[in-house]
């Protein structure tokens, strides 16, 4: 009997997914936003956008300020899940 939890590859057509990657700039904080709004609003999300631009806000924020690297926002739209 195995301990290790199995990994299974899913497969999951057609799930809206965009990426951006963006430097370490306090100036990109608000391009970060403006993605996740336009993207949201793009696939008709309307709902959560507010919440999801503030978590973005924040975690562009700390990336610029305090790890002072590149970072990538992935945004998934799976059923009623962002």
């Amino acid at each position: 009997m195995s301990l290790r939890p199995s990994r299974r590859l899913v497969y999951r057509p057609c799930v809206p997914t965009a990426a951006r990657t963006l430097p370490p700039d306090v100036s990109c904080v608000p391009a970060a936003r403006r993605f996740v709004t336009e993207t949201l609003v793009a696939w008709d999300v309307h709902d959560p956008t507010w919440t999801a631009v503030q978590l973005v806000s924040e975690l562009a924020t700390n990336c610029t300020l305090h790890a002072r690297t590149d970072f990538t926002i992935e945004i998934t739209h799976e059923g009623d899940v962002v």
